[in-house]
């Protein structure tokens, strides 16, 4: 079956964040007919819910440009082979698979929302066509003075996405390449922080990471 492309279902809010909704609940969204919870209905998060890997996009997931420069076009986003594997052990262990990113590219007019949809269209893309499609992207497009409570270290990103995809914070974990993804975590309450150099293999570190508990 055809599906419309993957940016379709890429949502930028006015707060900062951007959320990729599966195809089927993007779908649902064009056919006029909401989640339960934007109908005023609240979404319950039970024993149930799923535990989180929540990732860092640049130097985690893909590679960093050099001089830290921002990604701004799809032909710029290089996804590293060693994380498509690592986000295979991590969803066959269970973990919904969640990125997390500060963008302030977008605030200091690099690059617009709509080229940040195209770049993380891109990624969703890249992890589908590898077997790990991902669960969430939530990106801070906020200046560092902002004063927002999205831009990490700051926990909005991780508590936005828990909130909304139903997940457990409690049983997460998140891997990042600087002290401000680590803070965002332990600000979350998330129990397992995994620190990795910029573009390095974190595959490694996945020996420390439990098969969650069902509940």
């Amino acid at each position: 079956m055809h599906q419309g492309p993957l940016s379709a279902g890429l949502h930028h809010r006015g707060d900062g964040h951007a959320l990729r909704e599966q195809p089927r609940a993007a779908a649902a969204r064009a056919a006029g007919h909401r989640p339960r919870h934007e109908q005023g209905e609240p979404r319950l998060t039970t024993s149930r819910s799923r535990p989180a890997a929540f990732l860092d996009r640049d130097g985690v997931l893909n590679r960093r440009l050099p001089g830290d420069t921002y990604v701004t076009r799809p032909e710029e986003l290089f996804v590293l082979d060693h994380a498509l594997d690592g986000l295979r052990d991590l969803a066959a262990r269970g973990y919904a698979l969640v990125v997390v990113t500060n963008q302030r590219g977008v605030a200091r007019g690099l690059m617009s929302s709509a080229d940040l949809d195209e770049v993380h269209a891109a990624l969703a893309r890249r992890c589908a066509e590898a077997g790990v499609p991902l669960d969430g992207i939530y990106a801070c497009t906020h200046e560092r003075d902002a004063g927002c409570a999205c831009r990490k270290p700051a926990p909005g990103l991780l508590f936005r996405a828990a909130e909304e995809l139903g997940l457990d914070i409690s049983r997460s974990l998140l891997i990042g390449d600087s002290d401000r993804d680590i803070e965002a975590g332990r600000a979350a309450g998330v129990p397992l922080l995994l620190r990795i150099d910029s573009d390095a293999d974190w595959r490694p570190l996945l020996e420390r990471v439990p098969r969650p508990r069902s509940d």
